[in-house]
């Protein structure tokens, strides 16, 4: 887990002299539904006061966590909000934190659904703290944020404390009353509460119109009361002083801070700007930035003094400024010493270095404009930030790099292109390389080993831009060779990175299976001995695609296997490469009609990968379990779930390397039966006259082939598929072979072309035997099963067993059981689906999180539960819950 600031964790005390509001702890301490809480208010209207004032009465449990810009990466955001919860509890959260530690960060939602269980199986109830939420912009932390309190356990509550509204449904947790508000104008001093203030910091009475005016040119600004508070400290015309300022806060602000530092002797004053730039601050730190003793006399002086010093420990070390307070006097130094301040920020960044805080080094570095410390800095915390997952941190520090300063360090500049490829901006990280390689020419390495080395990760990442923006084959390989030509023999795993690209290269775009199938294996080999077992799973991945496509259904299964088998060691399956496995497992499964076990494979597998950024995956396993829902004869989920794939495609811009997204769109059509938008596709693919056709095209070619058959365009589908075959078959691509023979086949057949239909058949069913190739046949439907009936000699046995997959009874899943218990006492038995979805509906699951728990279509669910309501003779869930107890049915 990423390391996190134990002062960010630190609950605020209260202040002995601070004005009691019981008014609104009363409202904190409400009983009512509302579980989420929010304190909005600009700065200074005393937010955290109140929450400090509040933890000091209640009785309850709290954990807390105070956020900054940094806290924008969603490592450090709920690695933060981990380390709090272990603050009330040491084990809690700690599967959650494995998942966070797992060599490739799983789905937020994967990691939220672990953390929100870990803490409903606390014993303890507690209130959650986020303060300072205003700093959050990203917003895939807003979402998973919103899912967390969408789903909050029992026994934990949510305070967020913020300066604006934060980007999360406030609006629709009011309207369903699960809303605590407390605004500015909730915040705001009343005057009997300016006077109670002001005689606790003043010691002495008011006139009572003294109070009012106070309270009118403040308007009950808990900020304003403060500094007023500071400025009248000694003064005899207090009425005097109260008229000479009024306007904004931020008026008021400059005045009253201007007024309170003119009583400041001139150290003091210099003290509190120069260490105006710390985030947090220690004795030792702003004697340091100073460079002047008596820091920590300093520190507990302006404490005593209501100085807008705020504890960050129990023990007096650690403190902070109030960020208003914070701002005006970053300010005043901007304006005062203009040509120190870059000064003051390098002694900070040099503090924290030598104090072994790497990240708040390069932080100090970055503000202060030190581009060649924090470029030093960066490359030296590169790898073990990449190891945390700290990637959004990585891209933040190098993005504030100028490209002028960047581009001298070769190393930092290839970083920051590897970084652009991690979030899918792969333009701009080839235009990174180009950088990178002239920094190489005009300032090599003094080592050659290094400069081959640094030239070769060059090729290594250009080679995987190449792969994903679809480049030629050759270029792919060519990178891919110029990689493994400089980059040393002992850097295994990334040369069995680049062999898994080049295998890629050459099924996906060349069509070399055999090929591809050889640089797996070497890439395996590398990877292996590395100890690179995240690779591992990504070659896995490829291999059992690739040996699909190869007609190696043994071979494929074998590597789906060997994927899952890896899934199963613990932090490990939460990475795509791991869901995939159980995908590429059901692929098999279905096309040797294990219709049941490629559905228990696929479910989990869709489930797993629906929170991934990568969305390829997720589309192949969708279609994939709507070809097998639909050989079941589901034609209601499989609608569901094809729709599903349809708007991820749509919603993404995906390219045709991985997936042949609009081919694949295409088929989805004439399965949905939308044959004018299927051929409207078809129409748009530019179909060579002459030969060779390109292999990378493949899967398309046979799909408009497909399309024209539907259409009625027999002989020209025969003509391309007659064109297709020859190379398809000579490449060793047998089972893209069986398909195009197979359409030949049914194409034939339609023309009333006996001769030629059953000679593509017996070829088909050669090819199709040894590997035990099923749906391949049987997905072609009536024709198909005709022309198998036709069948005799050698071939005829298979041809028997592909006939009796198309019996409903062959094909279809193994008949419900009635569950077991109280059946006597119900209209009819309950199905096992049945009773799975009324044991959720007890836990509380609504309709859609049913439906995705099961990996299920909504319209699915619903008629499920149409048929629990009849057989139960009920009407409403309620019902349904207390019948089934009643019967039974349900623990507990």
């Amino acid at each position: 887990m990423p390391a996190i600031l134990q002062t960010k964790l630190f609950i605020p005390r209260r202040r002995p002299d601070n004005v009691q509001r019981p008014r609104l702890v009363e409202r904190l301490n409400a009983e009512g539904g509302q579980r989420i809480t929010l304190i909005s208010a600009p700065a200074g209207f005393g937010k955290t006061t109140l929450l400090a004032e509040w933890i000091a009465t209640s009785e309850r449990c709290v954990t807390w966590l105070s956020l900054d810009q940094s806290d924008n990466d969603p490592t450090l955001f709920w690695g933060g909000f981990l380390a709090a919860l272990q603050r009330l509890e040491a084990d809690l959260g700690k599967d959650a934190q494995r998942l966070l530690e797992s060599p490739q960060a799983p789905p937020l939602e994967t990691l939220l659904a672990q953390i929100i269980n870990d803490i409903n199986a606390c014993p303890l109830s507690f209130v959650h703290v986020f303060d300072d939420y205003h700093f959050i912009t990203n917003t895939a932390i807003d979402e998973a944020v919103t899912f967390l309190l969408e789903h909050l356990p029992p026994n934990l509550n949510v305070i967020i404390a913020s300066r604006a509204d934060p980007a999360l449904p406030v609006a629709l947790w009011r309207g369903r009353a699960q809303l605590t508000e407390i605004r500015a104008s909730d915040l705001r001093f009343s005057v009997d509460e300016v006077d109670g203030f002001l005689r606790s910091r003043l010691k002495r009475d008011l006139p009572a119109s003294a109070i009012a005016a106070l309270e009118s040119r403040t308007e009950g600004w808990a900020a304003g009361l403060q500094l007023a508070a500071l400025s009248m400290q000694g003064r005899e015309d207090i009425d005097g002083f109260i008229e000479a300022f009024s306007g904004s806060h931020r008026h008021i602000l400059s005045y009253l801070v201007g007024e309170v530092l003119e009583q400041r002797p001139r150290g003091t004053l210099d003290f509190l700007q120069q260490t105006s730039i710390l985030d947090r601050m220690c004795a030792p730190l702003c004697e340091a930035v100073t460079g002047q003793a008596g820091g920590q006399a300093m520190l507990e002086t302006l404490d005593r003094a209501n100085m807008f010093v705020i504890p960050l420990d129990d023990g007096g070390r650690w403190y902070r400024y109030h960020h208003l307070f914070a701002e005006v006097l970053q300010r005043r130094l901007h304006q005062a010493e203009p040509e120190r301040e870059p000064a003051y920020y390098q002694r900070a960044s040099e503090w924290f270095e030598q104090s072994g805080s790497s990240a708040e080094a390069i932080e100090y570095a970055l503000r202060g404009r030190d581009w060649p410390r924090a470029m030093r800095l960066i490359e030296a915390s590169m790898s073990e930030a990449q190891q945390r997952g700290e990637v959004a941190t990585l891209m933040r520090w190098l993005g504030t790099l100028p490209d002028e300063a960047i581009q001298a360090r070769p190393a930092l500049c290839l970083a920051h292109a590897l970084m652009l490829t991690f979030v899918d901006e792969f333009r701009a990280a080839e235009k990174r390389l180009v950088v990178t390689e002239r920094a190489l020419q005009q300032n090599p390495l003094p080592n050659a080993g290094e400069q081959a080395a640094l030239r070769g990760q060059v090729a290594l990442v250009r080679e995987t831009a190449a792969l994903v923006l679809e480049y030629p084959g050759e270029a792919i390989l060519a990178a891919g060779q110029e990689a493994l030509r400089l980059l040393p023999e002992g850097d295994q795993a990334r040369r069995g990175y680049a062999l898994n690209l080049m295998g890629c290269a050459h099924y996906l775009q060349l069509g070399d299976v055999r090929a591809a199938e050889q640089a797996f294996q070497d890439a395996l080999r590398l990877c292996r001995a590395a100890g690179d077992n995240f690779s591992v799973m990504q070659v896995y991945v490829h291999l059992s695609t690739m040996r699909v496509i190869a007609g190696r259904l043994s071979a494929a299964e074998a590597a789906a296997r060997a994927l899952c088998q890896m899934a199963n060691v613990p932090g490990w399956e939460h990475i795509p490469a791991a869901a995939l496995g159980q995908a590429m497992l059901g692929r098999v499964l279905y096309e040797h009609n294990d219709l049941a076990g490629a559905r228990e494979a696929l479910a989990p597998s869709v489930g797993q990968l629906v929170g991934f950024s990568f969305k390829r995956p997720q589309i192949f396993a969708l279609v994939l379990l709507a070809r097998v829902t639909l050989a079941l004869g589901d034609g209601g989920e499989t609608r569901e779930l094809l729709d599903r794939a349809w708007r991820i495609i749509q919603k993404n811009q995906l390219k045709q390397i991985m997936i042949p997204a609009a081919a694949l769109q295409a088929r989805m059509l004439l399965q949905m039966g939308d044959l004018e938008t299927a051929a409207q596709w078809a129409a748009a693919v530019e179909v060579p006259a002459a030969d060779p056709l390109n292999p990378a095209l493949e899967y398309d070619f046979i799909t408009v082939a497909r399309v024209w058959l539907a259409q009625g365009r027999t002989a020209e589908a025969r003509q391309l598929l007659a064109r297709l075959l020859p190379p398809a078959e000579a490449a060793g691509r047998i089972g893209r072979a069986i398909e195009i023979l197979a359409l030949q086949a049914v194409a034939a057949w339609a023309e009333q072309d006996t001769a030629p239909a059953m000679a593509a058949l017996e070829h088909a069913l050669a090819l199709g035997e040894p590997e035990g190739f099923v749906r391949s046949f049987v997905d072609e439907g009536e024709p198909m099963q005709m022309l198998l009936s036709c069948v005799a000699g050698e071939r005829q046995a298979y041809a028997q067993r592909l006939l009796a997959a198309f019996e409903p009874a062959a094909a279809g899943p193994a008949p419900p059981q009635p569950a077991r218990t109280a059946g006597a006492a119900l209209i009819e038995p309950l199905h096992d689906r049945e009773l799975e979805v009324l044991r959720l509906i007890a836990a509380g699951y609504s309709n859609r999180e049913i439906a995705d728990r099961l990996v299920l279509g909504l319209s699915t669910i619903k008629t499920h539960i149409n048929h629990l309501f009849q057989k139960l003779d009920v009407a409403s869930r309620t019902q349904a819950i207390a019948r089934a107890r009643e019967l039974g049915l349900l623990d507990g």
